[in-house]
């Protein structure tokens, strides 16, 4: 039973920041509450190293992990690392009341932003607690989640997503929830006068998703169970534009 905090020189930073939060705020160009970006990211400690004084690899495996926004479970990684990049081929672990699987390749260019590759696969996840403890859209979704998402790009020097660069795409599940009133959904509520609509329930919604040129493309796909079986479709920008 080891306190891993008290092994840090740095003070225990805001336990609502996380290192999801502050990369959404840089690739949405919004600051993370009352902070700008750079202090969140120094806050949190990020910053990527010029280079590594070692080569090696790290097997890594702990029953239970606890940080300020819960615990992890099964936690089992590898990690291979040199004087110019940071790969994991996997990490796996039970949070949010499913499984997490993740694998990274970051590159440790000394000047400018640094490529990396991302894959993220999650499992029967409690949509509301995974959403609003990785994301700044707090309870958006509800319901049981599955995700796979593979994203490219590059890193600024606080380990934060440039959006220009930022590639990807992703298959997606939500069964047995819905989602929280939001300003679309509490406007078509008013305009149709329809309550249900103001936080819809959902009792199967999947789809696909790309995200390239700082949008996230959604394909056209039906809401199962929602108020009149809407299909839906478009792009979100990353700074909040709606298509």
């Amino acid at each position: 039973r080891l306190d891993i905090t008290k092994l840090s020189p740095r003070p225990r930073p805001d336990s609502t920041l996380t290192f999801g939060k502050v990369a959404f705020a840089k690739v949405g160009g919004r600051r993370v509450g009352d902070r700008d970006v750079a202090a969140a990211a120094e806050e949190l400690g990020l910053r990527r190293p010029v280079s590594l004084p070692m080569a090696g690899r790290l097997e890594l495996a702990l029953d239970t992990l606890i940080d300020t926004q819960g615990r992890m479970e099964g936690v089992r990684a590898s990690l291979e690392f040199g004087p110019d990049f940071v790969r994991i081929p996997q990490a796996a672990f039970r949070r949010y009341g499913g499984e997490v699987t993740t694998s990274a390749d970051i590159d440790l260019t000394p000047q400018g932003t640094a490529p990396f590759s991302f894959n993220l696969q999650v499992r029967d996840l409690d949509a509301a607690d995974f959403i609003s403890q990785t994301t700044p859209l707090g309870s958006f979704a509800r319901g049981t989640l599955s995700l796979d998402l593979d994203v490219i790009g590059s890193l600024d020097e606080f380990l934060l997503p440039e959006r220009q660069t930022l590639v990807g795409s992703a298959t997606f599940s939500l069964t047995g929830g819905g989602l929280a009133a939001v300003p679309v959904t509490r406007a078509l509520s008013d305009f149709l006068g329809l309550e249900s609509l103001r936080d819809p329930s959902i009792q199967d919604w999947s789809g696909s998703l790309l995200l390239q040129e700082g949008r996230v493309r959604i394909s056209e796909s039906r809401l199962e169970g929602a108020p009149g079986s809407p299909t839906v479709g478009g792009s979100v920008g990353l700074n909040g534009d709606l298509d």
